[in-house]
Formats: structure tokens, C-alpha cells, sequence
């Protein structure tokens, strides 16, 4: 393991933060993307894997926030918070594993450097990982009629609308990806909602009440937990972009310096 003063110098970082605060989890993706622009001696490839502390909704960086949130529907306990990336308002429980991988756009060779193909490698990647647990998903096109009568909210919630290619189980999309890019700078944002998809009025995401398994055991299906992961996420993404991620181990100091930014989010 490494800590922040030896991060510099590094090719690549992993860290891993289970039950993370709310305003935390995106102040931190923020630093990062501020981090790897500003600063040339820190790692090429940032990999994160969290959950949430809470449910909290993050809304894409150009939604307006009138117009995604019914306040008269939402619990005013559950925050809101700006995500740096685009997309659709997402509510976050508890079980939901989310990830971010911010990086260099150099890592990929410079065919594979458009948005549509990083969308494409990282998305493959996440199919691997799924797949070492038992999940059934596939990188796919879906047409209108996937969706039904949920395609109506889709200017609202993320997990009741899709882009063109999206991750699908048996049982819909579980996976929800949205990518920002700066110069030669991305941090793509990911949610896994392999537990199950719950229920938020406030921005028309729907739960799922069906029978049908995501998981090749269904006996196993909705009962995934990040630690699961711990290993797996690091694993896949280094085979794949042929880098070393090195887990890192975030100090007192940088933890401070987070929890300044995410007050800013408040």
C-alpha cells in the first residue's frame, strides 16, 4: 500500500472506501480530475471503488435541478449533490457499488482515444468483472421498446433511461456510465446496481419487483457486497490497460482537504 506522499511517481493508484459520506464520494472524484490536469507528477490512471454511506442522488453536470428533482416527493434527508460528469439523476442506496477511473487519455493507444471507444474498453471491463461473480450482463444496444412505459421519466432518472449502448442483465440495466473529458484528461463515474434498483419518487427512478435472476445461481442474486470487488476491480482494469494500480492508502491531511471540498458542495 501506498499513502498520498508516495502516490507521486507511481503509474498507476487504486482506492478502495466502502460506505463513504455522500458529499465525500463526489468531492473526491472532483479532486481528482483537478488533480491528474494540474499536477504532472501524479498518477497517469486513478481507479476508485466505493458505496454510499446513505441514500443520496447525484445529478449529471447540465440537468436542472427544478426540473430532474420533485421536492414535494423527496425525503430531506437524502442529499443532492452535482456530479462532475453528464447523464441522468441517479439515487444511490446503500448497496448500490460505484466506481470512477480517472486517467490520462494517453493510456489507450490513440485509436481507442474517442469517447464512444474508452466508453466501449471500460464498459468491457465492467462485463469482466460481473461475469467473475456470476453476474449475466452484456455490452448491447437496446431499442425503445426495452423499456416500455419507463421511457417516459428517462429525462429524469438514469436507471429508467439509456444512451445507445448500455450494460444489460436478464433483468435490465444495471450499470450506469457517464464519462467528462478535459484536454487530454477523463474521469468516467459508474454505477452498479447488481443488488437491485430502488424505488425514488422524487426523480421517477422505478424499483424492480420481478423474479428474474441477474446472477447464474439465483440463489446468490441481490446479495453482492463491495468487498467482492476489492480485488476484482484492480485486477481487470490493470490486465486491460496494462498498467499497475497500487493501492493507496489516503492520509489524515488529504482527507481533510476533501472534506473542505465537499462542505463546497453542500
Amino acid at each position: 500500500m501506498i499513502d498520498e506522499k508516495e502516490i507521486k511517481g507511481w503509474n498507476g493508484a487504486y482506492y478502495y472506501s466502502p460506505g463513504s459520506e455522500s458529499y465525500f464520494n463526489m468531492a473526491f472524484d472532483n479532486w481528482l480530475f483537478e488533480e491528474i490536469q494540474t499536477n504532472a507528477r501524479f498518477p497517469r490512471v486513478i481507479l476508485r471503488l466505493y458505496t454510499w454511506e446513505k441514500p443520496s442522488i447525484t445529478l449529471g453536470y447540465n440537468q436542472n435541478i427544478e426540473k430532474v428533482i420533485d421536492f414535494t416527493r423527496l425525503d430531506k434527508s437524502v442529499p443532492v449533490i452535482r456530479r462532475i460528469t453528464g447523464g441522468r439523476a441517479i439515487y444511490h442506496d446503500e448497496s448500490e457499488i460505484t466506481f470512477s477511473l480517472t486517467a490520462d487519455l494517453k493510456i489507450f493507444p490513440e485509436k481507442d482515444r474517442s469517447l464512444s471507444r474508452t466508453n466501449q474498453l471500460i464498459s468491457g471491463v465492467v462485463v469482466q468483472i460481473l461475469e467473475s461473480v456470476g453476474v449475466v450482463s452484456e455490452w448491447t444496444k437496446k431499442s425503445d421498446a426495452s423499456f416500455g412505459s419507463s421511457a417516459g421519466v428517462g429525462d429524469k432518472s438514469c436507471f429508467n433511461s439509456y444512451s445507445r449502448y448500455e450494460i444489460f442483465s436478464p433483468k435490465g440495466k444495471i450499470v450506469a456510465g457517464a464519462q467528462r473529458r478535459k484536454a487530454d484528461y477523463f474521469i468516467h463515474q459508474g454505477s452498479l446496481k447488481i443488488n437491485g434498483i430502488s424505488e425514488c419518487h422524487a426523480i421517477g427512478q422505478s424499483d424492480e419487483t420481478d423474479s428474474v435472476p441477474i446472477s447464474k445461481d439465483s440463489a446468490n442474486s441481490y446479495n453482492y457486497t463491495i468487498d467482492q470487488f476489492r480485488k476484482i476491480f484492480p485486477d481487470k482494469f490493470s490486465e486491460t490497460l496494462k498498467i499497475n494500480l497500487a493501492e493507496w492508502t489516503v492520509g489524515r491531511e488529504l482527507h481533510r482537504e476533501i472534506r473542505l471540498l465537499a462542505k463546497k458542495l453542500i
